[in-house]
Parts: structure tokens; sequence; C-alpha cells
């Protein structure tokens, strides 16, 4: 390869688990945009005098005040959802291994860490 040569680009080493991680992405911002929804909903109707007095006092719109708080709450729950959910994944995927390992006739000597790790 000469060095004007841009190097070729690499491909998704699992793309399986690319697709997993795109619906499991899908799916929690679908469920942070239904808590923020539902959140949004019942400040509006529970608070809305409240809101009205801090966005005069802010010189803001409701709607800004609320709508900025419905796109942080979604991204927060999203965040967290997310997140659990793929340590779930993770540890589901590690449980089923475990249990391939026990039934398989070959199974080798159980690795007791991480490659390279000092145990």
């Amino acid at each position: 390869m000469k060095n004007t040569e841009l190097p070729a680009r690499r491909t998704a080493r699992a793309p399986g688990r690319e697709r997993e991680m795109k619906a499991r992405l899908l799916g929690s911002l679908v469920l942070g945009a239904i808590a923020a929804a539902t959140v949004v909903i019942y400040d509006d109707t529970a608070n809305h005098a409240a809101l009205v007095r801090a966005a005069a006092r802010n010189h803001q719109t409701v709607v800004s005040t609320l709508a900025s708080g419905f796109a942080g709450l979604t991204l927060i729950v999203a965040a967290v959802v997310f997140v659990a959910g793929t340590v779930v994944a993770g540890r589901r995927k590690a449980r089923q291994a475990a249990a391939r390992r026990v039934w398989q006739d070959d199974a080798g000597p159980r690795r007791r860490g991480r490659a390279g790790s000092w145990r």
C-alpha cells in the first residue's frame, strides 16, 4: 500500500450484534419518549399555573420550558434503559454460552477471566 492510499474501512465485526444494538437503542428511545410525554402532560395539567409564573419570570414561554424538559428527560431515560438493557443482554449471552459449554462433548477447561488478565 502506498502512503497516499487510504486504508480500507473495517467492517462490523459482528453484524448480528449491530442489529440487536440498533433495536435496543430504538426501543430505549421509544420508552424514553413515552416516559417524557407522560411527565410533560402531567406537569402541564397539574402545575400549569406554576409553569406560567416561572415562564414569565425567566422571559420564556411555557411551550419552550416543556419542550426542553421533554427532550432532556427523553435522553436521560433512554440512556438509562439502553445501559440496563445492554447489561442484561450481556449477562444473558454469558449464561447461554456457559450452558452451551456444559452440553458440548469437547468442552475445554473453563476460562477464568479475560484473555491477558493477570489473574
